[in-house]
């Protein structure tokens, strides 16, 4: 949840990352993730739907994960950009 406080506040920057990242059609979806990673870290804290929230967060993390794995080898990406 923290994370996605953080890029709240400037989901613009987050934005460019996703550009810089090399993914340039996803970064106008930046708004979304960033809600979707918040709602998921509130969902999960107040236990509603677990099971269905923690497989949604599953996938975000291994997307996540293969996303910064492409830019930094490929792209020369050192920040993951997660706390905005």
């Amino acid at each position: 949840m923290f994370s996605s406080i953080m890029k709240i506040g400037n989901v613009s920057s987050f934005s460019e990352l996703i550009i810089k990242y090399g993914f340039p059609r996803i970064s106008i979806l930046s708004p979304v993730i960033v809600l979707v990673e918040l709602l998921c870290g509130l969902f999960l804290v107040l236990n509603i739907y677990p099971k269905e929230t923690t497989v949604i967060t599953i996938v975000l993390l291994i997307a996540f994960t293969f996303a910064f794995s492409y830019a930094h080898f490929f792209n020369d990406i050192q920040d993951c950009g997660c706390f905005g």
